[in-house]
């Protein structure tokens, strides 16, 4: 069994796997309050979904980029749960976590991934269908909105 934790946007996102199984997700917009419901609402999905931390296999944790304290909050809490229940843990980038969600059937298109990193700025990464997933083509980049449309290609 699999929790995974996001916390590194103002929305916060949980959902508990076993096996290749969807069991239970939660994503909700909590501002800056990932610290003051993190824990309880894990432990009520958990009581919810009738799994003791005992049956938790593994914990995966989003890594960025997003949000320096809510990605803190976020690895702190799985850090933990981690080290006190011996678990692997395992780091998702926060783009790849958005691309995965994505539809890509049949395409030959670029994806673009993009957070907010404030003041005017925005984190991009480009993906590419391989292998039936997108797959990031580079490193993240911090640019503006006017650079990044700039740069990009016009529909054919």
């Amino acid at each position: 069994m699999l929790i995974a934790i996001d916390t590194a946007t103002q929305y916060l996102g949980l959902a508990l796997y076993h096996e290749d199984a969807l069991i239970a997700e939660q994503t909700w917009r909590t501002g800056n309050k990932h610290n003051l419901i993190l824990a309880s609402t894990i432990q009520h999905m958990l009581h919810i979904c009738d799994v003791n931390p005992d049956d938790l296999s593994m914990i995966a944790v989003a890594k960025g980029p997003g949000s320096y304290t809510g990605l803190r909050i976020g690895v702190a809490l799985a850090k933990g749960l981690a080290s006190v229940n011996q678990l692997p843990l395992i780091g998702i980038s926060t783009l790849d976590i958005i691309a995965a969600g994505q539809p890509f059937a049949n395409t030959k298109h670029r994806l673009l991934c993009i957070l907010p990193a404030g003041r005017g700025r925005v984190i991009v990464g480009e993906y590419q269908v391989k292998k039936g997933r997108w797959i990031a083509l580079n490193e993240p980049e911090i640019t503006n909105w006017d650079d990044l449309l700039t740069g990009l290609d016009a529909p054919s």
